[in-house]
């Protein structure tokens, strides 16, 4: 008579064995898991630090110097214009340069990338998460409302000119309406504040990328 006794000890042990390699896979496949999100994430670093640095080489070799140039410009402008010591053939070169004014906006790919698909939020550095995310919302903000400020007194301050004087455009700076016309004084001096505090704006915004920059390679090492 066959013996159907079960052996309890041999179906234990193979229970062991099955969850003991479901484990390890578990454990396999987790740790897998992990290596990509750490490579993804220092890519992602890598990224952030590539956007910053060409924001700081931007803003400190172009954008800074050169509207700097534009706010000495118009200091001598004004200087001029007040004392009346301003030649017509000055006023159109100092005219004509006062146009030249650029903007720039910080560089969003990499955030822009990472906050739509909320990757963000796998940096594991939560204070290191804190400047990136401070950085992008207040500076691009920042940057943005900049560029629209600029471009809209630029073409207010076009349209002064072009309704007070004929010299944009005919090249007739012997017309004098313009050395002698309060009105465009004030406009340039507010043009100059302008300018000015685009100056200031973007050293402040070079300084945060440098900041934040310093941090990633910091979190990199």
């Amino acid at each position: 008579m066959p013996d159907n006794k079960i052996n309890w000890k041999n179906h234990f042990i193979e229970l062991i064995v099955v969850i003991f390699g479901i484990s390890i896979a578990f454990a396999i496949d987790k740790y897998a898991e992990r290596i990509k999100q750490e490579s993804e994430m220092i890519l992602s670093l890598e990224s952030f630090a590539d956007d910053l640095e060409r924001d700081i080489r931007i803003f400190g070799e172009n954008q800074i110097p050169s509207n700097q140039r534009r706010v000495d410009e118009l200091n001598t402008l004004i200087g001029k214009l007040r004392a009346e010591e301003l030649e017509s053939d000055s006023l159109g070169i100092l005219v004509r340069r006062m146009f030249s004014s650029a903007n720039s906006r910080i560089t969003v790919a990499t955030y822009e990338s990472l906050k739509s698909s909320g990757k963000l939020e796998d940096i594991p550095n939560v204070e290191l998460r804190r400047k990136i995310v401070s950085h992008y919302e207040n500076n691009y903000k920042q940057s943005d409302y900049i560029s629209e400020v600029n471009t809209d007194y630029y073409d207010r301050l076009l349209t002064y000119i072009s309704e007070h004087s004929s010299a944009l455009f005919d090249g007739n700076f012997n017309d004098r309406k313009l050395l002698t016309d309060p009105g465009f004084r004030s406009m340039v001096a507010r043009w100059e504040d302008i300018v000015s505090f685009k100056v200031r704006e973007y050293k402040r915004m070079m300084e945060s990328s440098q900041e934040v920059l310093d941090a990633i390679k910091e979190e990199l090492k």
